[in-house]
């Protein structure tokens, strides 16, 4: 998160983490943080890529452009999210 990309987005926004219970017996993080009032998709894209993430999708959820992750942990799929809301 030391990069100019993720500084250009988060100008230094305190974050929430959260776990939920997901199905039998697996728990879910959510990271949810402010970012900067400007910041479109495009940027975050930008950001995770010069991170080195190569696989991001970019999908429709309610409405909203939704950029998807697909990782493994221990041979399990898990699927990361990010979306951004006005608020």
């Amino acid at each position: 998160m030391n990069k100019p990309a993720y500084k250009n987005i988060l100008d230094g926004s305190k974050a929430l983490i959260s776990f939920h219970v997901s199905g039998k017996e697996n728990l879910q993080a959510l990271l949810s943080l402010a970012v900067m009032s400007g910041v479109r998709m495009r940027q975050i894209r930008e950001a995770l890529r010069s991170s080195g993430i190569k696989t991001i999708t970019e999908t429709s959820m309610l409405g909203n452009k939704v950029l998807e992750l697909p990782y493994n942990i221990d041979k399990q799929k898990i699927l990361s999210t990010f979306r951004i809301f006005p608020g």
